[in-house]
């Protein structure tokens, strides 16, 4: 019986903990995001012309698609990366297809989102959840016409 490799046992448990990121994070008495690394991430530039930011502003990472770096780290033999993003689609907008740097998986924080990548076209609603694998291209409608639609996504990517 083959074993599970570390690291993807790993990326299941971060998967598993991103969603109680917001919870840790906003009873830091600084009100900081402790942990965090501030070297700008390793994207493909054509997909985005700025670094993605760190805190509390979001900015445009493709057509319809704005996004924010909640956490990254490294593991300490540096094999791989694990990214915790926040992910914003305006009401009723549809997002440019993008590529995540590495695998992902998509949590739906609020609303209701149709998300199509190569091999399947899903509707996902509050607390549903996605596998993207890396190299996929992905893109997003927002089903709402009145309220965004706002996605944690838990990336990682082997260095």
């Amino acid at each position: 019986m083959q074993q599970t490799p570390r690291y993807l046992r790993a990326f299941a448990a971060v998967a598993i903990v991103a969603g109680l990121w917001p919870v840790w994070a906003s009873a830091q008495p600084s009100g900081e995001l402790r942990g965090h690394n501030a070297e700008p991430l390793a994207v493909d530039t054509a997909a985005r012309a700025a670094p993605l930011p760190e805190g509390p502003n979001y900015e445009k990472y493709a057509e319809g698609l704005y996004a924010r770096r909640v956490f990254r780290t490294v593991n300490p033999t540096e094999e791989y990366s694990v990214e915790v993003w926040a992910l914003l689609i305006g009401p009723g907008k549809k997002t440019a297809e993008v590529t995540f740097p590495g695998a992902a998986t998509l949590l739906v924080r609020s609303g209701r989102a149709v998300i199509t990548t190569r091999d399947a076209k899903r509707e996902l609603g509050l607390g549903a959840s996605l596998l993207v694998p890396e190299g996929q291209k992905v893109s997003i409608v927002n089903l709402d016409a009145e309220r965004p639609v706002s996605i944690r996504a838990v990336i990682m990517k082997g260095l």
